[in-house]
């Protein structure tokens, strides 16, 4: 009888075991483009393919100051298909520094939580946001060498 209490209360401390998580940090990516316009027609292209790239009411703009040339805010750059609770989006903070012959983006991905059962899905998770992130970059580049005001 001993033993079967035992095993029970074992089964049942380890059925409730709750997986560990951890938090999965990407570096900051970022991409220098070499400008032929002037700062201000950048900067305003810049605040417009934010408004046309981030439609999400989590997408916020934090900063931006035109005689510095700085912009910065905060976007979900994906929903996580594996996460099932009611935080399932991946953050990240952009930074653009608009100077006189080049604008600089900078993307950084908030770190994240991920439980570690889910296994090769958390590196599959990270390619997917560095995938997103090197889209983002290249739309940039995009939109600033080809969208006339």
């Amino acid at each position: 009888m001993k033993a079967l209490k035992l095993i029970l209360l074992i089964s049942l401390m380890t059925s409730c075991a709750v997986p560990k998580s951890q938090f999965f940090e990407i570096d900051e990516v970022s991409k220098t483009i070499t400008i032929s316009e002037s700062k201000d027609n950048v900067f305003v292209k810049s605040n417009l393919w934010l408004v046309d790239s981030f439609v999400s009411a989590k997408s916020v703009l934090q900063y931006s100051d035109k005689e510095a040339g700085v912009i910065a805010g905060k976007f979900t750059i994906m929903e996580d298909p594996y996460r099932t609770d009611i935080n399932k989006g991946v953050e990240a903070v952009i930074k653009i520094f608009v100077r006189e012959e080049n604008v600089e983006v900078k993307i950084k991905p908030l770190p994240y939580p991920r439980y570690q059962s889910y296994g090769s899905r958390n590196e599959a998770v990270k390619d997917v946001i560095i995938s997103n992130v090197n889209r983002l970059l290249n739309d940039f580049e995009k939109y600033i060498n080809t969208t006339e005001l």
